[in-house]
C-alpha cells in the first residue's frame, strides 16, 4: 500500500498543492471552529481554509501553529490567516 499522496500544483495559489487537479473547495471559518464545524469540511472534501482572528491576543506564533495543527489533523491546510485590525486603515490603504 503506497502512503503518497498527490501533489498537485495550483494554478490559482502558487506554490500550493492539493491532492487532486481542478476546482478546489475552501472554506473561510473563524479561529474558534468547533471540533464538530472541522469534521462537517472534512466530511465535504474541503481541503483548503482561510482562518480569521477575533482575538488580537491570538495573533501570535504559537497560536498560528496550533491552528496549523488542529486544521490538519481533520486534513485541511491553511492558506491565509485573517487579521481585520488592519483591513481599511487609513494610513495603511491611502499611505
Amino acid at each position: 500500500m503506497s502512503t503518497t499522496t498527490n501533489q498537485v500544483p495550483m494554478r490559482a495559489v502558487p506554490g500550493y498543492y492539493s491532492s487532486a487537479p481542478g476546482i478546489q473547495i475552501a472554506i473561510q471559518t473563524g479561529a474558534d471552529a468547533t471540533d464538530e464545524d472541522l469534521q462537517f469540511f472534512q466530511q465535504l472534501g474541503v481541503e483548503w481554509a482561510m482562518v480569521g482572528i477575533r482575538d488580537q491576543s491570538q495573533h501570535t506564533l504559537d497560536f498560528y501553529k496550533q491552528l496549523v495543527k488542529r486544521f490538519g489533523d481533520h486534513g485541511i491546510k491553511i492558506y491565509r490567516i485573517a487579521n481585520s485590525s488592519v483591513h481599511n486603515v487609513p494610513e495603511i490603504t491611502l499611505n
